[in-house]
């Protein structure tokens, strides 16, 4: 079968960038930098222009780029989420929970490499890319401080954020312990109470207004993708890793060099379509568009199938351009971080052999825009549901509250935030981030006695944000 892997790597750069530069100006995608950060510095040499789509032949012309183990943790993260999601239907219709089976099967998940993509597409996912994708990345080896080398903090001893949690993968257990608690408490005919005395509809949210899929799927972004691109694969401070991998040779039996690998990898972890820049911006966060474009991802070599690895938009892809959509100044976080990403797998691309002092300063200056590109739209995503809890809490006591949206948008907002720590470039400061979290607290204020209060601690949260960031007034209204 032909995949768009095979579509890509038996064209030219040329014939991709024309294919895709003209889609991009028909759709009208994203295309200026308007609100986002750095433009590519450093003397690179006559290397011409980047093309508009991820596609490199490499030294043996055979097609350079894989990133299936990042693809495959993005599946792992929907399935996690589908299968919590999936637990108040089997409870209540046929099946009552023993003890250590929900943990379990969400343990299966989060340790084991099998992934099914659960969730249903116009079109059928590729096989290959559903269930043989890297059948040996899972997300517990990859969450910070599992996978140690490198990282630029003692995740065990420096994880802040959530009350008596040790590390980001003790978090995710005890989520995990807490879900289930939940769960066997429904099977046995006591269920969770909201604040109104009445049964909890979902399994998954707790009566304190912590809603554990959000928070996992939040936080896993974070502590896995987030993470491993910016601590790992885009850092510079250990010999052969990250920017300072090997770009002399081919790594032994691939078709790309160690360094080239390991920006892909970077890329992967994003989340985005080979052809990104394609999308328009509601097109990439699933909200309209196009026939064959509106649910965030589009069979581009038309076989029929969505190649998980070049045809879908996942997490951090989407969420970016979900501010972007939604800024009143015209931010572009998606455009920035694509580009960069182009830019500097191009001045790879083109480069036979080890970098010079100018080619290695302009791969770095493209990775600092990658980052903090990144980190303003995973801190814009935090304001964002900081304003959507605001919300909730001044619809307390109204006949238009709703617990369970309020846990939910109370709970994305707290995982995004959990997230920002992982990154060693970060913009905000260690006390900043501790003061961030204070305010943000530990769960959502649930009463109208405690809205007041609260409502302050929100308002002060996105104040520092927009100081941090640099982020315009109109922009944390709007967001």
């Amino acid at each position: 079968m032909k995949t768009i892997r095979d579509f890509i790597f038996t064209s030219t750069r040329v014939a991709a960038a024309g294919l895709l530069a003209a889609a991009a100006l028909a759709c009208g995608a994203s295309g200026s930098d308007d609100g986002a950060t750095g433009s590519g510095t450093g003397d690179t040499g006559d290397i011409g222009e980047p093309p508009e789509v991820y596609a490199f032949e490499g030294r043996t012309g055979e097609g350079s780029v894989h990133y299936e183990g990042q693809t495959a943790r993005f599946v792992r993260i929907s399935d996690l989420e589908e299968t919590i999601r999936g637990f108040t239907v089997i409870i209540d219709t046929y099946y009552s929970y023993g003890e250590g089976e929900v943990v379990g099967e969400l343990l299966a998940l989060y340790q084991d490499g099998f992934a099914s993509f659960k969730e249903t597409l116009d079109l059928p996912v590729l096989e290959s890319a559903a269930t043989e994708l890297a059948p040996e990345a899972t997300l517990q080896e990859k969450v910070a401080g599992n996978d140690p080398e490198g990282q630029y903090k003692d995740w065990e001893q420096d994880f802040v954020g959530w009350p008596g949690a040790s590390s980001p993968d003790d978090l995710v257990q005890r989520w995990f312990g807490s879900i289930e608690d939940l769960a066997l408490a429904r099977g046995s005919g006591d269920p969770a109470l909201g604040p109104d005395g009445s049964p909890i509809p979902v399994v998954h949210v707790s009566p304190e207004g912590h809603d554990y899929r959000e928070l996992l799927s939040k936080f896993l972004l974070g502590a896995v993708a987030y993470s491993q691109a910016t601590d790992d694969y885009l850092d510079d401070d250990l010999p052969g890793k990250g920017l300072l991998a090997d770009h002399a040779d081919l790594a032994e039996g691939k078709p790309y060099t160690a360094l080239e690998h390991h920006w892909d990898e970077a890329f992967g972890y994003f989340g985005a379509a080979r052809d990104v820049l394609a999308y328009t911006d509601e097109e990439i966060a699933g909200k309209g568009g196009r026939d064959g474009w509106s649910g965030g991802y589009h069979d581009w070599n038309g076989d029929g199938f969505i190649d998980l690895t070049a045809e879908y938009n996942f997490s951090p892809a989407g969420y970016a351009a979900k501010r972007d959509l939604d800024s009143a100044t015209g931010t572009d976080f998606t455009d920035a971080i694509v580009r960069a990403f182009l830019r500097g797998r191009h001045l790879l691309d083109q480069t036979d052999g080890p970098l010079s002092d100018a080619q290695f300063d302009a791969l770095r200056a493209e990775r600092d825009i990658i980052v903090e590109n990144w980190e303003k739209a995973m801190a814009a995503s935090v304001v964002h549901y900081i304003n959507e809890t605001l919300a909730d809490t001044d619809a307390l006591g109204t006949a238009d509250y709703d617990f369970v949206t309020h846990a939910k948008h109370w709970s994305e907002m707290k995982g995004f935030a959990l997230g920002l720590q992982f990154n060693p470039r970060k913009t905000i400061s260690d006390a900043d981030f501790a003061m961030l979290h204070d305010l943000l607290g530990d769960a959502p204020a649930l009463t109208t006695n405690a809205a007041g209060g609260y409502r302050d601690d929100l308002l002060a949260a996105r104040d520092l944000l927009g100081t941090v960031y640099g982020f315009d007034a109109a922009d944390l209204e709007a967001w």
